[in-house]
């Protein structure tokens, strides 16, 4: 019992310590960062500080082009409390790195695990410039570490309510959730009648296509071109790959990431491998394969990619600075970009 208590203080204090420190490297962080998308997010809270409740909706999409009403009401309450705006997003870090310090702690992750993930790419990127999407993982985390049903399932929800490309992972979660309601369909339902209408069906949308080949064909030319779809689906195939090399349960993550080869196409591959990463991570730390050699190495790659990134924070104001886009985006698996 005495030596319970004793590891539960030691996390607590450890837990404490590292909140304390993501606080205050947020607020630095954030200081310098003044360039990129935070011009128009100090824009937006600065129009919040004498904006009525019925006004918020309005001034989010004005601003940021944004309509997610619980990222853009929790700024509203910051702004009219006359809270600096640093610091209070700073406090919202701290939720987000304290619930993934629990969740590392129910997963008895040893401390270098601890260590790149505190470090990686992305929470660095959720603690500065990423400022919507923030609150999105704020709730897919306690989703995680909620101990009732209630708490996962309503944490869930709530996510796409603080960021809509949140409703991206929901096809993963669905197809993880029902893995094994899906086994049990395609080994005893899965009659030949059915896979004949399948085929048919697949038959039938090719036929169909071929009406508009050269219209399909010219429109996905010039998508592929402008958003280097392929680099990026070779990127979230050597993700799959890793993931695979460590995974307990090959089938079941190969089902979380089938999604997202379509989705890189429909969306854009920046976000959608930003998504996979996050996923694979998530998973393999709940199985505790986190520590298998490729996804270390993985996990290293994007804490370099972080050293980077923080430089241009403190260089040019801006985290993304010297990138076509200022949105969150997935470092090359290939290269060091």
């Amino acid at each position: 019992m005495n030596k319970t208590k004793f590891i539960m203080s030691k996390n607590s204090l450890l837990n404490a310590a590292l909140t304390s420190a993501a606080f205050i490297m947020s607020y630095v962080l954030l200081s310098f960062y003044t360039e990129g998308d935070q011009i128009h997010y100090k824009r937006l809270y600065e129009a919040f500080e004498a904006a009525y409740f019925w006004e918020v909706m309005d001034l989010g999409v004005l601003h940021v082009s944004s309509a997610e009403p619980i990222t853009l009401y929790i700024l509203w309450v910051g702004a009219v409390w006359g809270i600096d705006k640093n610091v209070y997003i700073s406090i919202f870090n701290s939720i987000l790195v304290f619930g993934l310090l629990v969740l590392l702690a129910r997963k008895k992750a040893p401390l270098y695990i601890y260590l790149l993930l505190l470090t990686n790419f992305y929470l660095i990127v959720f603690l500065t410039g990423a400022e919507r999407l923030k609150f999105a993982y704020i709730f897919f985390v306690f989703a995680a570490i909620s101990t009732s049903t209630f708490g996962r399932f309503g944490n869930i929800a709530l996510a796409p309510f603080s960021h809509f490309q949140a409703l991206i992972y929901f096809p993963s979660l669905i197809l993880y959730y029902l893995y094994y309601d899906l086994k049990l369909f395609l080994r005893y339902y899965l009659t030949v009648k059915l896979l004949i209408v399948i085929v048919l069906f697949a038959v039938f949308g090719a036929v169909v296509s071929l009406f508009k080949f050269d219209e399909i064909l010219a429109k996905a030319i010039i998508y592929i071109s402008e958003n280097a779809q392929i680099t990026e689906a070779v990127n979230l195939l050597i993700l799959l790959i890793v993931a695979l090399s460590a995974t307990k349960n090959r089938l079941r993550m190969f089902l979380v990431l089938l999604p997202l080869f379509p989705a890189v196409v429909l969306l854009g591959g920046e976000r959608v491998n930003m998504i996979a990463v996050s996923l694979v991570i998530y998973y393999l730390l709940i199985e505790e394969r986190l520590n298998r050699p490729l996804p270390i190495l993985l996990l290293c790659y994007f804490s370099i990619q972080s050293i980077f990134f923080i430089s241009n924070i403190i260089q040019f104001g801006d985290g993304f600075y010297g990138l076509s886009s200022h949105k969150p985006y997935t470092p090359s698996l290939i290269r060091i970009s």
